[in-house]
């Protein structure tokens, strides 16, 4: 991704690797430590961005698949979607405009 940076709560991989427009989530993604269920990364564009859609490119093993995702948003906006059962390779999120 051009024109934004990450910041991560905890990192096993840089979160570079989430921003960096590959789709390889073996090989180019930032893994957070499996000992931490709170984990989080913040991605903060250099301007003001439009965001209609969100995909999250998840791991092959399901002990790395995120269970719950929350979307927070500078306007105070959110999003959830829960994993808990992993039945989801890959999330995307397509938001509604406001």
């Amino acid at each position: 991704m051009n024109g934004g940076t990450c910041t991560a709560s905890d990192e096993v991989t840089p979160c570079d690797l989430a921003i960096d427009g590959r789709e390889d989530p073996e090989t180019s993604s930032w893994l957070a430590a499996r000992e931490n269920p709170q984990s989080w990364i913040r991605i903060d564009f250099t301007a003001t961005a439009t965001v209609d859609t969100v995909e999250i490119l998840q791991h092959c093993s399901d002990i790395d698949k995120a269970k719950t995702i929350l979307l927070e948003f500078s306007d105070g906006s959110s999003d959830m979607v829960n994993n808990k059962h992993h039945e989801m390779a890959n999330l995307l999120f397509s938001l509604a405009a406001s």
